[in-house]
């Protein structure tokens, strides 16, 4: 999508450094109803022209389940429970025998009741929530998509305070950190965007990282962030 991009009163904004070898990392956002945000961020499994193409087939899959509501309330139900599309794009690929499997972070933020619903699907990294500035993780756990038939994922939901900053990072950020090991790479990580302001700029210039840098990974940024009222 465009970025930046202004939603509901929301800028958001991504960024995608490309690995050596072809692979999925993928972003997209929209508004709904000029109140929800829904957003997701998804890293395919694997490297080669399979992982790439999910990608590729990822976007209309989803912009066809949204078309498929027939009423405002069906959209409604499917804003307020991510997990429905989460389990559609997991049927759908195990159906589509690409071979591969993803993890992704799918979110949907009502900006009039401020409460941001979530699901969580083996993806590492989670997400940065900045109030204050104070950073902190968000919770939640779930599988992997595309591997078990009938999972299940759950929603979380968060209270989102006026002013915030969201960042959402695939696992390829992990590669870049200067530290050893999941549990000192999350503390280094979430150290660096205390009192984040300034958005996609800010994340890129406490990382140090720029687009000429290439590595074993795709490197995908989503950033959320609004200041001030809406």
């Amino acid at each position: 999508p465009s970025t930046p991009a202004k939603v509901a009163g929301i800028t958001l904004e991504h960024k995608v450094i490309p690995s050596l070898y072809l692979s999925g990392d993928f972003v997209d956002y929209g508004g709904i109803q000029n109140r929800y945000v829904a957003f997701y961020l998804t890293d395919v499994s694997g490297h080669g022209a399979s992982s790439a193409f999910v990608t590729i087939w990822l976007k209309p899959l989803v912009r066809r389940m949204f078309k498929e509501c027939q009423t405002r309330e069906e959209e409604i139900s499917l804003l307020s429970d991510p997990s429905l599309l989460v389990q559609y794009v997991n049927k759908e690929l195990i159906h589509s025998h690409f071979g591969c499997h993803l993890t992704c972070f799918v979110g949907v933020f009502d900006t009039q009741e401020r409460v941001l619903s979530y699901v969580t699907a083996g993806h590492l990294p989670l997400p940065i929530l900045v109030e204050q500035g104070r950073a902190r993780y968000l919770t939640g756990k779930g599988k992997p998509v595309g591997i078990f038939n009938d999972n299940k994922w759950q929603v979380f939901k968060e209270y989102i305070e006026e002013g915030f900053s969201l960042v959402v990072f695939s696992g390829g950020i992990l590669d870049t950190l200067p530290a050893e090991g999941l549990l000192e790479q999350e503390a280094y990580l979430l150290e660096q965007m205390q009192g984040l302001e300034g958005g996609m700029a800010s994340i890129l210039a406490r990382l140090s990282l720029n687009s000429e840098r290439a590595g074993p990974d795709d490197i995908a940024i989503l950033s959320l962030e609004q200041r001030g009222r809406l």
